[in-house]
């Protein structure tokens, strides 16, 4: 990994005032850029982070069709409550990102940091969603704070 990402990954941080908008290249090349929120984590070599979206209906659909109680593990966001939301959107956290920082550098594509107004009771309410979900892997329910 060059210094620069490297650099850029450093700050990559659970907290309620950063957000995180960038392209996952495990997503493939046609996928747009999400905003991610970092959650804390027991371990500090590893980092958390969950993906707003705006398919809400997708979302809803596919859960519908593959496992209704994963259901209750999306977290809706509306768009008047988040500075940088231009959509309502909403989080899976079916499917967290758990990873190194370098694990990271290897997918991310355009990072870009800003701004955020979250609140520790959102925080909570996605770590919750997390812990209630029925396809997170035990190990990532274990290593949320």
């Amino acid at each position: 990994m060059d210094l620069g990402k490297t650099l850029e990954l450093t700050g990559i941080r659970p907290g309620l005032t950063t957000v995180y908008y960038f392209e996952n290249l495990e997503h493939g090349k046609k996928d747009n850029p999400h905003y991610h929120i970092s959650i804390p984590t027991v371990d500090g070599g590893f980092l958390l982070l969950v993906m707003f979206t705006s398919k809400i209906d997708n979302k809803k659909e596919h859960y519908g069709l593959v496992n209704k109680n994963a259901l209750s593990s999306l977290v809706f966001a509306n768009k008047n409550d988040f500075i940088f939301l231009s959509k309502d959107s909403v989080i899976d956290c079916n499917q967290p990102i758990y990873k190194t920082k370098e694990e990271l550098g290897a997918i991310i594509k355009n990072l870009e940091y800003k701004e955020a107004n979250l609140t520790q009771e959102f925080i909570e309410e996605i770590k919750e969603a997390v812990q209630s979900s029925p396809i997170v892997r035990r190990n990532i329910k274990k290593a949320l704070k």
